[in-house]
């Protein structure tokens, strides 16, 4: 993982419930509640519910130390609680290896690190290097970056720590459809930059940590719930749809 600050504001720097099933039928029209889009199906899509803790859809994490099971959201069921020791490791596959992609998950932090916490990644040469192709972290400061590696360099988008991340359950996610990073907070484009191809290799996917040079680190303390992979880009709507409580 790189720490490297950006310098600038919502950027910058370019470095190189279920309950009753009621099946009474409803007639749906421009104006009902019922017309809104069909959510967005992710390919990897962690729950963190009882019974399906560590399955994500097409694939299942693995941990070395595993978190625990907390509430959630308000009505939405479990999540995962990190307590600074804690990881989810996800193999890599090629067919996740994905040209546009948008990846989403809601997070709480409990406590700001004291350098820097990982909160989702996809690890690139891992076992050697402290490269990502795209991870999301915190600084101590409170300051949220994304950072990819792309066959143009090294691309990071920092939001400073006006946000308010720490205490209470905020939704991030970022997205890239070939050429353009967009990079979200509770459903809203926070920061954008142009950006070459991302680099890929078969190191895995981590959430709640990094791994550099071989080496576990930059655990969370906090929770993640419904962390979601996608093969394209969302569009505006269906990100802040996600961001909906």
């Amino acid at each position: 993982m790189r720490r490297t600050r950006a310098i600038g504001l919502g950027l910058l720097g370019v470095v190189a419930a279920c309950g009753q099933v009621d099946f009474t039928a409803r007639e749906v029209g421009p104006g009902s509640a019922d017309a809104r889009p069909a959510p967005p199906v992710p390919r990897v899509h962690f729950t963190f519910d009882t019974g399906t803790f560590l399955t994500g859809g097409e694939v299942t994490a693995t941990c070395t130390a595993c978190p625990s099971a907390t509430p959630g959201r308000p009505g939405r069921g479990g999540a995962a609680l990190f307590t600074g020791a804690q990881d989810l490791t996800v193999a890599d596959q090629p067919t996740l290896r994905w040209p546009a992609l948008t990846v989403a998950f809601w997070v709480r932090i409990d406590a700001l690190p004291v350098d820097v916490t990982v909160l989702a990644s996809k690890q690139l040469r891992s076992a050697s290097t402290s490269l990502n192709t795209w991870e999301v972290y915190l600084h101590s400061e409170g300051e949220l970056n994304l950072g990819v590696i792309t066959d143009t360099g090294w691309v990071t988008l920092a939001l400073w720590p006006d946000l308010g991340l720490v205490g209470g359950w905020h939704h991030v996610a970022h997205s890239y459809d070939g050429t353009r990073l967009r990079f979200y907070v509770d459903g809203v484009v926070r920061g954008a930059s142009e950006a070459g191809a991302l680099d890929y290799d078969d190191s895995p996917f981590g959430f709640g940590h990094d791994v550099d040079s071989g080496a576990a680190f930059a655990y969370l303390e906090g929770a993640l719930d419904d962390v979601m992979l996608f093969d394209r880009v969302l569009t505006e709507a269906e990100v802040a749809a996600l961001a909906t409580p």
